[in-house]
């Protein structure tokens, strides 16, 4: 668009009669402006090339960052699912705990009773084997 503006500028001004060209073989600016205005001309589009270049590479860049961000959030979004998969593992190993420990006390009272049932069983079939022993000796003592 710049381009077009100072050409169409560069045009204008050689059309005004101050600055048109009675011979065609001749121009009204000197020869080292003229140079100059085509240098900074070219100048102008390595410059607007150059601008091209560098949105590319921005864009490019930006589209970069972005897949970037993406694969950080989907890591971020793995390493909070383990830590929550570690809390709840770790819940699971405190409530095995709490009933391990429950059934140890239960197998306790439990190992009580079989001592007290196994001591009055031992009692008992002692006691019957005394009276037992005691018919016995009655009987063959008559």
């Amino acid at each position: 668009m710049m381009v077009k503006l100072r050409i169409l500028t560069v045009i204008l001004l050689l059309n005004c009669t101050v600055f048109s060209q009675t011979d065609t073989n001749k121009i009204c600016l000197p020869y080292k402006t003229a140079q100059n205005v085509a240098k900074d001309l070219i100048q102008c589009d390595a410059i607007r090339a150059e601008l091209n270049e560098t949105n590319q590479l921005v864009s490019h860049q930006r589209s970069l960052i972005s897949l970037k961000d993406s694969v950080i959030s989907t890591y971020h979004e793995k390493t909070i699912n383990y830590q929550n998969q570690i809390t709840q593992y770790n819940q699971i190993i405190t409530n095995q705990n709490i009933m391990v420990s429950q059934l140890e006390t239960e197998n306790d009272s439990l190992n009580e009773k079989l001592s007290f049932y196994q001591t009055a069983t031992g009692y008992i079939t002692g006691g019957l084997v005394a009276v037992m022993g005691l018919l016995t000796f009655i009987v063959t003592a008559k």
